[in-house]
């Protein structure tokens, strides 16, 4: 019996096999580059929440990264960031809804969503909803502008004929701190500002806080206070007073900031930043909140009046909001480090709010046009 013989043949060798398996992502990376920049440029979607002509006043994520809520004219409403769709109507029935509604944020477990609402005949009130059942759980009568954290929830409020004492002037700040079951108990610290303070004069005769912005941890709050001016009827206008930073625990004032318009904390507490007029184009500038000293002072372009701080703190969307400027579409981000623009997207519709996910991922742009568009951030 043979034994079967062994070929010596070899296969010959296909190196262009192994060049082109090399040279195909090198080829292809263009397009996938493209693909990027197509889908960045077109929103993940769109939720129509009301008629045309009805501003998205405030927004607000749930801790889950999927969930926003937004308030639209009466309708306050939850909508999934991944469907599209309105998951649940908060509020059903409800009159206290209103088209002043202007700050939303929901408990850390996300089981209770609350609700400033700012109105002439309603008074201010901050409402607390349970999120499964959709009903009103409380409301406070305090506010509009309050702030969660931890189990504390911070209001600020004023009074109609404020105090002085010992030549200084005393502003009522109400620190409401509520455990998010049925207890609550609270207790007030009056602002102090002393006569030394730039606008004193003007703060006598003012003393109603246009809006206010919370720390992360609570412990500051930074007001803009203004007050009406003018001779006539039509001369009539607000004019601003500028930035007051102030110590939560002492009522005292930190640090006079002149700078107006938007204005929020960056998300370690570390820096305050305010979107203001200055030499030149608009600026987005930053001011560290122990020394008071600014540190950033970023050219933002023309007639820019709103921006956003991503959950990270280092970047940044800047945006026109606002009746006045109804035709302006355009969210411009910004790295916070480099100082150059990194993206530019065009949304739907006019904007008047905006907000990021929790994991900074996500954005979304509630419109003037009764819509909530979703945008790819990472």
């Amino acid at each position: 019996m043979t034994e079967p013989q062994i070929s010596s043949h070899k296969p010959p060798r296909r190196r262009w096999l192994w060049l082109f398996a090399a040279l195909l992502p090198i080829a292809l990376l263009p397009v996938a580059l493209f693909a990027d920049d197509e889908r960045d440029s077109v929103p993940l979607g769109t939720v129509q929440l009301a008629d045309k002509l009805c501003f998205v006043n405030a927004l607000a994520w749930a801790p889950d990264n999927c969930h926003v809520a937004a308030t639209c004219r009466n309708k306050l409403v939850i909508v999934s960031s991944i469907g599209g769709f309105i998951t649940k109507r908060l509020g059903t029935g409800f009159r206290g809804i209103s088209s002043r509604a202007n700050q939303l944020q929901f408990a850390p477990d996300g089981k209770t969503l609350f609700m400033g609402n700012k109105s002439v005949s309603d008074f201010n009130y901050v409402r607390a909803f349970d999120v499964s059942s959709g009903r009103l759980k409380r409301g406070f009568a305090c506010g509009p502008y309050f702030h969660i954290a931890g189990s504390r929830l911070f209001s600020l409020g004023h009074n109609e004929k404020p105090r002085h004492a010992h030549g200084r002037k005393q502003l009522r700040f109400t620190s409401l701190i509520v455990q998010l079951s049925t207890n609550v108990r609270s207790h007030e610290v009056p602002l102090t500002i002393e006569d030394k303070t730039p606008y004193a004069a003007d703060l006598e005769n003012a003393g109603i806080p246009a809006t206010a912005r919370w720390s992360p941890d609570g412990n500051l709050v930074a007001t803009e206070f203004e007050d009406w001016r003018g001779t006539s009827k039509a001369d009539f206008h607000y004019e601003s007073f500028g930035l007051q930073v102030f110590d939560v625990k002492s009522g005292r004032l930190r640090h006079q900031l002149d700078a107006g318009g938007s204005f929020e904390f960056s998300p370690d507490g570390k820096l305050l930043f305010a979107v203001g007029a200055g030499d030149g184009p608009t600026q987005l500038r930053g001011w560290r909140t122990d020394t008071g000293n600014r540190v950033i002072a970023l050219n933002i372009g023309e007639h820019i009046n709103n921006f956003i701080i991503a959950p990270d703190g280092q970047s940044a969307a800047t945006f026109q909001s606002g009746y006045q400027f109804a035709q302006i579409k355009t969210i411009t981000f910004w790295d916070l480090n480099t100082r150059q623009a990194t993206r530019k997207i065009e949304n739907p519709d006019a904007i008047n709010s905006a907000a990021f996910s929790p994991d900074g991922h996500t954005l979304a742009v509630g419109g003037e046009n009764g819509t909530l568009t979703f945008w790819r951030v990472k």
